[in-house]
């Protein structure tokens, strides 16, 4: 070899550094089976940015990146770090699957536009998806609801008017879960009828509507100062055969005392108890200091003799046990009665 070709050789290496996962281009190529010391020792020198930098090079065919992702994601046991798909599953790699004339599949493309909703890039999936939808990929309901609970989440309203579309226009219908996001978005952003008005539509349905989605809109409309709201809600469980639960009294309990309705709140802390729901301490004291402020004095007596009844069943039941184990373990000195409870 001449002189010049020796130099020019030289050039082109300083030029091109190593890439740093060189060691890894023969694995890529064909994973071993079974594995052996070498390749499970490259598995454990392997890190994120070489797995990144791998899926990205053109200089490996998009079959072959495929299956060495196969195959790390069948030994994540020797890797150091766990594979996150939202991370490696790049739309870059998307792009190259396509374009190599690999069917992109609907968990490849709802993979990547979770990737892209967590890092707030609404719009970005949103456009992904319609680009995917024109090259023949078709989106399914997990793919829309993981935009669909972005924008709600973060109250993007406009962009969610935009999937919501699309989704109509790819014929996908709003299921269970999609109601349950938009109705989460809509009760914690102050859209308290628009979330009741989603909930009538999913009875008009016949989907199964949760009590939570009813708590959701109580607390809503009492966030709002609508005790009306809240009442006409609250009214309307029973009507729709959907059973209240602890948290519907108090969130409706507490929206009324906030309200100053504490004779009103009064009648639910009733129900509540008749039920067998477990009373909370610290509203019922909020609820009898309102009520003296108000001047009921009766009504405040009523509920302080509830309350102590609660707390006298409370001692009585932890005395209860108390002598149990006492007298389990022999040391029936130490079962005594509360002082407080003797006396009441």
């Amino acid at each position: 070899m001449s002189l010049q070709n020796v130099l020019r050789t030289l050039n082109t290496v300083k030029r091109t550094p190593a890439r740093p996962y060189q060691e890894f281009t023969e694995l890529i190529s064909t994973p071993p089976k079974p594995l052996n010391t070498t390749t499970i020792t490259l598995l454990s020198n392997l890190n994120p940015n070489s797995l990144r930098f791998i899926l990205s090079d053109p200089k490996f065919r998009t079959s072959k990146c495929l299956l060495f992702f196969n195959f790390l994601l069948k030994n994540q046991s020797l890797i150091s770090f766990k594979i996150d798909l939202h991370a490696h599953l790049t739309m870059g790699f998307l792009y190259r699957l396509r374009e190599s004339g690999t069917e992109v599949s609907v968990y490849s493309l709802t993979v990547v536009v979770d990737g892209l909703c967590r890092s707030g890039e609404i719009r970005r999936s949103r456009e992904l998806v319609e680009e995917m939808v024109r090259r023949g990929t078709k989106p399914n309901i997990i793919t829309f609801n993981t935009m669909v609970d972005a924008c709600a989440k973060r109250w993007n309203f406009v962009e969610l008017d935009r999937v919501l579309l699309l989704m109509e226009k790819e014929g996908v219908a709003l299921d269970i879960k999609t109601y349950q996001f938009l109705i989460d978005g809509f009760t914690s952003a102050g859209k308290v009828e628009e979330a009741e008005r989603l909930v009538g539509e999913m009875h008009d349905k016949g989907l199964k509507v949760n009590t939570h989605l009813y708590n959701l809109i109580i607390s809503g409309y009492c966030r709002l100062g609508s005790v009306d709201g809240a009442i006409s809600s609250f009214c309307t469980m029973d009507e729709r055969s959907v059973v209240p639960n602890a948290d519907t009294y108090w969130a409706l309990i507490r929206g009324l005392c906030k309200a100053g309705e504490t004779g009103l709140a009064m009648k639910y802390v009733l129900e509540m108890q008749s039920k067998g729901f477990e009373l909370d301490s610290v509203i019922l004291n909020s609820l009898i200091d309102g009520l003296h402020n108000k001047k009921m004095i009766d009504e405040a007596l009523e509920l302080q003799l509830l309350m102590e009844q609660i707390v006298l069943n409370a001692d009585s039941s932890a005395w209860k046990k108390k002598v149990n184990g006492s007298l389990k373990s022999n040391q029936p000195d130490q079962a005594e009665e509360p002082k407080e409870a003797v006396e009441k």
